[in-house]
């Protein structure tokens, strides 16, 4: 664990996430939303990286990954949403975390609903839990979830 800290703060000089096999396919921009990429090494960007970190939470270490979590999820949360829809174990303990901080904001952006209809193609039940869970939080919000499933059955057709 200590390895991983300490190669996702690493400058780009020193270590790299660029070369790993699975990558974040970056999108520009979504909807003219420029999207932070986060540490100049591409950490957030590494599929494996964000594989391997959700199995080590689910094996014990949940508090760890936590804390090498919170520079993402602070400053390139839309990149960690978009990175750990590719991710699938075996509960999700992770993924549904990053979701339940970072969903409900994409949803108030206007630009979100590309980001949202993204996530749909890559992973429908995560559109669906943070639909759940935005609705928990505000239950207000419900008007603009049917707002943006309205926008994403136009944009599927």
């Amino acid at each position: 664990m200590s390895f991983l800290k300490y190669a996702v703060s690493a400058p780009p000089e020193a270590f790299t996430f660029t070369h790993s096999a699975r990558q974040l396919a970056y999108v520009d921009a979504i909807n003219g939303h420029k999207l932070q990429l986060g540490h100049a090494n591409h950490a957030w960007l590494c599929l494996d990286l964000l594989d391997v970190s959700c199995q080590i939470a689910e094996a014990g270490y949940a508090g760890s990954v936590r804390a090498m979590l919170e520079y993402p999820l602070k400053y390139c949360p839309e990149v960690l949403l978009l990175a750990m829809a590719h991710i699938n174990t075996v509960y999700n303990l992770l993924q549904s975390e990053v979701s339940l901080a970072v969903f409900p904001m994409i949803m108030k952006n206007a630009g979100g609903v590309g980001m949202i209809l993204y996530l749909w193609h890559v992973n429908p039940i995560l559109v669906l839990r943070g639909f759940v869970d935005a609705a928990g939080l505000d239950p207000d919000c419900m008007t603009r979830i049917l707002d943006i499933c309205e926008e994403l059955k136009a944009s599927d057709l």
